[in-house]
């Protein structure tokens, strides 16, 4: 049986203990939490989760924003399901979001047995741009990749992506007004965003972003008409010389694990895996 206790003001020597020891272990899932511990102490939003009398881990509650976050102490303490299922029956936490990274779990199971809907299931994959994988593309001399230009061709990329992402769930069309406000964001890198010419016509976006010092493929795609030809990995092996010119070295993407032929694509121009994260919502 596994139970819930509130974690006192007196115990937080007793939980960073349990932190610094933490720090060394791997798990099969864990949630995002990187600091603020002593916080949620305080505030009463910090629990231990106990199995036949040890700590088996550690759930915060952020109130304000409705989310929560796990993070395991002993490696094979409960199940995820288990972790679930304690928590639904011991906590109200209707409406709240608890955000899981994991090796490889099935995100459809908790949804099938218990009171959660699951949401932003997606792969984070890695590349080192220098040892990238150099492929031949049989690909036609008006083929082009280029950079998009700011200040001109904002339109051309919100008819791009409409197009990429139109039937891709949980996406709603781009808006010029909110390209024009991404351009203003310190995430955004102006030489960085480029278009798939196919025979003078745009026919793929792809960008790459700034976020918390590590840089990310976005929005990378082609459209739905150029799709299955061969552009695709044309189009990504460009985008990764790009990054090779200016000494980005270290890129990261998100991909929907359900889009197996973006998965593929990936793979075979040298990402790896690195975890796959999904959210759960309870009901």
């Amino acid at each position: 049986m596994v139970s819930v206790l509130q974690i006192k003001v007196t115990d937080w020597i007793h939980v960073y203990k349990i932190l610094h020891k933490q720090s060394n272990e791997v798990f099969n899932y864990c949630g995002d939490i990187k600091k603020g511990f002593f916080k949620y102490i305080i505030l009463g939003q910090c629990y231990y989760l106990i199995k036949n009398d040890s700590v088996v881990g550690l759930l915060l509650l952020n109130r304000k924003s409705r989310t929560a976050a796990y993070l395991p102490i002993i490696g094979d303490g409960i199940s995820l399901f288990r972790l679930i299922y304690t928590l639904a029956n011991n906590l109200n936490l209707k409406g709240y979001t608890l955000s899981i990274k994991h090796k490889k779990l099935n995100p459809k199971l908790y949804m099938k047995y218990l009171p959660v809907d699951v949401s932003e299931n997606y792969k984070h994959m890695y590349l080192n741009t220098k040892n990238s994988i150099n492929r031949s593309f049989n690909i036609a001399e008006n083929i082009n990749v280029r950079n998009m230009v700011i200040n001109k061709e904002e339109s051309i990329r919100v008819m791009l992506q409409n197009n990429i992402f139109g039937n891709v769930a949980g996406r709603r069309q781009l808006t010029i007004l909110e390209v024009y406000n991404e351009e203003s964001s310190p995430t955004f890198l102006k030489d960085m965003c480029f278009i798939l010419d196919i025979e003078g016509k745009p026919g793929g976006y792809g960008q790459i972003l700034i976020v918390d010092d590590e840089y990310y493929l976005v929005n990378f795609g082609v459209t739905t008409e150029n799709r299955n030809k061969g552009f695709g990995g044309y189009f990504l092996s460009q985008i990764i010389n790009g990054c090779n010119l200016i000494g980005i070295e270290h890129l990261n993407l998100n991909v929907d694990n359900d889009n197996i032929p973006a998965v593929n694509l990936y793979k075979k121009l040298g990402f790896t895996e690195l975890h796959n994260k999904f959210k759960i919502k309870f009901k």
